[in-house]
């Protein structure tokens, strides 16, 4: 207290004429029109400079909930896509195999599995080896449970493996042991997508046979045929097709359409009746 005491009686004379310019200053302004309209131009720009610094400050540390919402808008925009194409085929295979309306068709045809989704970003992700692996920020606490499926926003990821409290592995596309089932959109061709340990940009349909109509830029989709990966999600595009195959299948590269060196947010998916689909295809093991 004996030192502000002391600052105020050794600056007495500073702070008194720092008090007369401040009213000074104040009265300028208040009674005069010109200095008024000045003043309130430059507090404007100065206020409106610095809101814009603090919410630019905001919008930054804001930006993993902005993600997180947009990742929340992607779900519903991807499902709602999904949903529309599957319904299409099912209408488009029931005209053919009844030669009857389509608008006969009863809803008990549309397809009927859903799945849920949840979003993810990934932590980690090797592009380099034969067997790649990718791990994600969400675990046992977050509903994540061992083979999930795991896509992006261009295309499908992986598939989950090993599942922790709040992370989980999953193995990639770009690794030698994944097996992904697989067709042709619109020619209801069958195959396997596997990766052959090479450029990380492109993957194989495998077991099509030769006489089967495959073209560059066909699209390629996930089949249904598991319990991994719902109907519907893409894979990537026919790039080029080789028959001289002597197995009798053809030799067909897919460029993915999910770009692993910049694999950032993902999703993971699971078919709401996968533990039955499971339980079936295990049968018997």
């Amino acid at each position: 207290m004996e030192r502000l005491i002391a600052f105020f009686y050794n600056n007495y004379n500073l702070l008194l004429f720092v008090g007369l310019e401040a009213v000074a200053l104040w009265m300028l302004v208040r009674f005069n029109d010109q200095h008024n309209r000045s003043y309130s131009s430059w507090s404007t720009a100065v206020g409106g400079r610095v809101q814009e610094v603090n919410a630019s400050i905001t919008t930054y540390f804001r930006l993993g909930e902005a993600n997180e919402e947009l990742l929340a808008q992607n779900i519903i925009l991807r499902r709602s896509l999904i949903e529309k194409e599957l319904k299409l085929n099912a209408y488009s295979a029931a005209a053919l195999d009844s030669n009857s309306s389509v608008n006969l068709m009863p809803d008990s045809l549309l397809p009927a599995d859903r799945y849920i989704d949840l979003p993810a970003r990934v932590l980690s992700n090797s592009v380099r080896s034969r067997l790649n692996y990718l791990l994600i920020d969400k675990g046992r606490k977050h509903g994540v449970k061992p083979e999930m499926g795991i896509v992006s926003a261009s295309g499908i990821a992986g598939q989950v493996i090993s599942v922790a409290e709040h992370y989980s592995l999953a193995m990639s596309v770009l690794n030698t042991d994944i097996n992904i089932s697989s067709r042709i959109k619109g020619k209801k061709i069958i195959g396997t997508i596997g990766w052959d340990g090479d450029d990380s940009r492109y993957v194989q349909l495998r077991y099509v046979p030769q006489h089967y109509p495959v073209e560059p830029g066909d699209s390629v989709m996930t089949s249904g045929f598991s319990s991994i990966f719902p109907e519907g999600f893409f894979i990537g595009r026919v790039l080029d097709v080789h028959k001289d195959n002597p197995e009798g299948f053809s030799t067909i590269r897919v460029r993915l359409a999910t770009d692993f060196h910049t694999l950032d947010y993902v999703y993971l998916v699971r078919m709401e009746r996968a533990p039955e689909i499971d339980s079936l295809l295990n049968f018997g093991r």
